[in-house]
């Protein structure tokens, strides 16, 4: 059976390619914005410091509600890791 879209993952890491220059996060409270270029800077570098070697090790995130909480989790669904929120 095929596959009829990509993953929301995957949708995000097109639009870091396609579209960098195009807001990706919002934070009208703490007024700030990311672009979805620094968006993939964040995944890539959270990834980055990922030492684990096989796919579907657990991450704890235990943080607040911010946007570095969106690259932890990205950064680790795209090094095949399984995201657990505390």
């Amino acid at each position: 059976m095929e596959r009829a879209s990509n993953t929301f993952l995957e949708n995000v890491l097109n639009n870091v390619k396609n579209f960098p220059e195009k807001v990706a996060i919002l934070c009208p409270g703490r007024q700030e914005v990311f672009t979805f270029y620094e968006f993939g800077s964040g995944i890539f570098s959270f990834q980055s410091l990922l030492k684990f070697k096989t796919s579907g090790e657990k991450v704890i995130l235990y943080m607040e509600n911010r946007p570095e909480w969106l690259f932890a989790l990205f950064g680790t669904l795209l090094k095949g890791g399984i995201v657990v929120p505390v």
